[in-house]
């Protein structure tokens, strides 16, 4: 009885650990079967079908000889000879050195209160120690602003005072 118990003990055992292996496989299809589609793949297959279908009518039609473009000959041009008018000259327009003057001064105050503010501007930055340091600073900027006006630009007028902002803004 006890051995035959130790068996059936064994026997009990072994089949319920034992576990069966899984389905790896998937289930076949119908190689018939069509999943249904949606509509936007529906139209986009009869897009293809069409475009193919386009594409070999193209390909298959007769060729068409291409006319050759005839050459366009240029007209020969006549040259005469015409009297050049010779153009008036007319005599610079000189101003009034008074409104001349005037202009000088106006420039030099633009300038003066350009220095003002810029020494204005940086007096609590540790720039300059003093107000005589960016006086200083700022007249040896109008200095080399002047001798550029001097060697190269056409209106002197405006260009000092460009110049001596773009100096001080630096």
């Amino acid at each position: 009885m006890q051995m035959s118990f130790i068996l059936v003990l064994i026997l009990l055992f072994l089949v319920s650990c034992s576990s069966s292996t899984p389905k790896t496989s998937l289930p076949k299809v119908d190689p018939l079967y069509r999943p249904p589609e949606s509509r936007e793949e529906y139209l986009r297959r009869l897009a293809i079908e069409r475009y193919r279908a386009l594409r070999l009518e193209y390909l298959n039609r007769p060729a068409i000889k291409k006319r050759s473009q005839s050459k366009v000959l240029s007209k020969k041009t006549e040259f005469f000879d015409y009297q050049v008018k010779p153009q008036e000259v007319q005599a610079p327009i000189l101003e009034d050195p008074a409104v001349l003057q005037k202009r000088r001064e106006d420039r030099e105050a633009e300038i003066m209160q350009n220095i003002d503010l810029y020494c204005i501007k940086k007096q609590d930055s540790a720039e300059f120690n003093s107000t005589a340091d960016c006086k200083e600073f700022c007249t040896n900027a109008l200095l080399d602003c002047e001798s550029e006006v001097e060697n190269g630009f056409e209106r002197k007028d405006r260009s000092l005072v460009i110049c001596i902002k773009n100096r001080l803004s630096r």
